[in-house]
């Protein structure tokens, strides 16, 4: 869990580790997929939950937040996942006023230590 996960501020925390693992992969490794790695950095400094010890986000937010194509974004997740930086998974969303689960899974995410 990063450091200054819950603090208002102009920052990034990101894993040397992991950035170090993306350079490794440099010809194989489109741009995407390492702006991809910065940007879910980001979300998680924004919309970590302890609950569920990640946070949620639809591939069509993804897309729309990175202004890349949806299929972009899901190759950047999968080859992200396959390097073992980030775990994802399905879940619903609860709304809080009708504690009902919604209908559309949602993805949720990890970013894990490399």
């Amino acid at each position: 869990m990063p450091k200054y996960k819950h603090t208002e501020g102009n920052y990034c925390q990101v894993w040397k580790a992991g950035v170090k693992k993306l350079n490794e992969c440099n010809k194989s490794l489109p741009y995407s997929t390492r702006w991809l790695y910065i940007h879910l950095h980001l979300l998680e400094h924004q919309y970590y939950d302890s609950k569920i010890d990640g946070f949620f986000r639809s591939i069509q937010n993804l897309a729309t937040d990175m202004q890349m194509g949806r299929r972009q974004v899901i190759e950047g997740i999968q080859r992200l996942e396959k390097l073992g930086l980030v775990k994802t998974w399905q879940m619903h969303w609860i709304d809080l006023e009708t504690k009902k689960q919604s209908r559309k899974h949602i993805t949720a995410f990890r970013i894990l230590e490399p």
